[in-house]
């Protein structure tokens, strides 16, 4: 059966066009899901280039800080190969963002790739840091579903994973003053998970929360 695991991160306060992950080896035969956090832009679609031989779907996207700052959901259409690799976004000719994160899980024994791997997602924007999220699915989980929580938020700060889930990481750029968080739980069941503590969460967040979709194929995944 698939399985998720948190794998790595990379993030820097660089003004440029486009960022590089470190080079890695993702895993013979995995699929992978990434988180991007990019300061100072509004690009909606940044073009996911690699050297592991994928192409990727965009699942989602949402904006914080008054629409300054951007976070996105991809996934991986094929299944990675041997050998590793580097994973590269970049915003086009003109635009830049002050800031970048890239974060990484990976898909053991994918069933499932692109956006047939995404049972469902939800999404809040420009949210309010002080309170908690509320960000919730339309429809219940599924027990045998891994669901993820990516939140960008500013100016820095820090906050609790959910009552049950695993913070799988939560790192700070400055400048510019900016937080990544990102939590996950294999069979979490309802649609708002609860969140206990929101006090570093700052004054304006991005909120993706993301179910999988582990099931055979031929069950057609709900979305957003």
């Amino acid at each position: 059966m698939a399985s998720l695991a948190f794998f790595n991160w990379d993030d820097t306060a660089t003004d440029s066009q486009s960022f590089t992950s470190t080079s890695r080896t993702f895993g013979t035969g995995n699929g992978i899901l990434m988180f991007i956090m990019a300061m100072g832009t509004t690009v909606t679609a940044p073009t996911i280039t690699n050297t592991l031989g994928l192409t990727w779907t965009q699942i989602c996207r949402a904006r914080f800080e008054t629409n300054v700052d951007t976070i996105y959901c991809y996934i991986s259409d094929q299944a990675v190969g041997s050998g590793a690799g580097t994973v590269t976004v970049d915003l086009g000719a003109g635009n830049t963002a002050t800031g970048w994160a890239m974060v990484f899980y990976t898909i053991s024994s994918p069933t499932r790739f692109g956006a047939s791997a995404i049972r469902q997602f939800a999404t809040t924007e420009n949210g309010s840091g002080a309170s908690n999220p509320s960000t919730a699915f339309s429809v219940s989980t599924l027990p045998g579903n891994v669901t993820i929580d990516f939140i960008g938020f500013a100016p820095q700060g820090g906050i609790a994973q959910p009552t049950g889930f695993t913070l799988n990481q939560e790192h700070s750029i400055n400048p510019p003053s900016s937080t990544w968080h990102a939590d996950s739980l294999a069979g979490f069941i309802g649609t708002l998970p609860t969140w206990t503590d929101h006090t570093g969460i700052g004054s304006s967040y991005a909120h993706i929360m993301i179910e999988t979709d582990f099931s055979s194929l031929g069950c057609h995944p709900i979305m957003g």
